[in-house]
């Protein structure tokens, strides 16, 4: 039997699986289970542990975690020289009883024009792992919390739904940390945004703010405190990048004549948001924005590429803006 989960968040993908594998292979062990992680296992490798009869019992349970190659993508998957595609689209196609396979793909996307996901279709199941709504988050963590004989208030909640930006496993760990920190009390919401971890996105849009402004000062003492939180280089890089080209899109729309409701109808969002952004290209000099985005692009490069620390990289780019 083959199983697909696909979900955009990799946490409840995997929670879903586990809830199959457990329920299916109540007595799993070394001799009936096999993982691999396919951003670094070749495919070929995948389909010839699926061939292969388990000695140690009946049925045997293989797990592929993070197959990007079964996902909606704007550009081709890429595989290693010696890897083999063909041999695992011919599994697919001709799976064996005794071996269970599990997939689990990360994106809210399948490809659908992909020849293997057609298979799976054919052969085996797949399914969506939708994130919950709000209302069912913040239910969840009512419920988390008072199986635990501890109160919550609904705004609270509310906020670490929030705070946690849909990451399931980010989620349980916030209410865990307010279960340690309330010592049986009822949890406010003055608690949950002293202890919860504030979001990146939202550190990441104080910093485009203030870089924008020309508060270079004020652009780094918000990635220190990010930094303390656990924030990452690159993913305030990439925050604030989008958040630039957003800019510069409104800009464009903005030198055309169109107004806040016509700009949100175009990019997407909400128009508050637009307006924000048309209120901060005021005074902006010209082209700063081409300058901070291509010295941001210089600076994830040569991050990635290992020629400067992230957190030196970074820090001079703000420094510069």
């Amino acid at each position: 039997m083959i199983r697909l989960y696909y979900s955009s968040s990799p946490d409840l993908a995997k929670r879903a699986a586990r809830r199959d594998i457990k329920k299916d292979f109540p007595n799993l062990d070394d001799s009936n289970f096999v993982s691999f992680n396919m951003k670094v296992s070749p495919l070929k490798d995948l389909a010839e542990e699926c061939s292969f009869l388990s000695l140690g019992s009946e049925r045997k349970c293989v797990l592929a975690y993070d197959c990007f190659f079964l996902a909606k993508s704007k550009t081709k998957a890429k595989f290693g020289k010696e890897d083999n595609p063909a041999a695992l689209l011919e599994y697919l196609s001709n799976p064996i009883y005794e071996t269970d396979l599990y997939l689990l793909v990360y994106s809210p996307e399948l490809d659908d024009k992909s020849e293997m996901v057609a298979a799976i279709k054919k052969n085996g199941f797949i399914k969506e792992v939708l994130i919950p709504s709000t209302d069912d988050w913040v239910a969840y963590a009512i419920k988390y919390l008072g199986g635990r004989g501890i109160s919550i208030e609904r705004k609270a909640a509310a906020e670490v739904v929030r705070r946690v930006n849909q990451d399931f496993g980010v989620f349980t760990n916030e209410l865990d940390k307010l279960i340690a920190y309330s010592g049986g009390e009822p949890i406010s919401y003055q608690a949950v945004t002293k202890i919860v971890t504030k979001l990146e996105e939202d550190d990441a849009f104080a910093i485009g703010n203030a870089i924008i402004k020309g508060k270079s000062e004020d652009a780094i003492e918000t990635y220190r405190k990010a930094k303390r939180n656990g924030a990452e280089e690159v993913r305030l890089i990439n925050m604030v990048a989008s958040q630039l080209l957003y800019l510069d899109q409104v800009s464009f729309l903005d030198s055309i004549g169109y107004n806040a409701n016509m700009i949100a109808r175009e990019l997407g969002g909400s128009p508050k948001r637009a307006e924000i952004a048309r209120s901060n290209l005021y005074g902006l000099k010209q082209g700063k924005l081409e300058r901070l985005l291509e010295d941001l692009y210089q600076t994830q490069k040569k991050i990635l590429s290992g020629e400067i620390a992230p957190e030196l990289g970074f820090s001079l780019f703000l420094a510069r803006a």
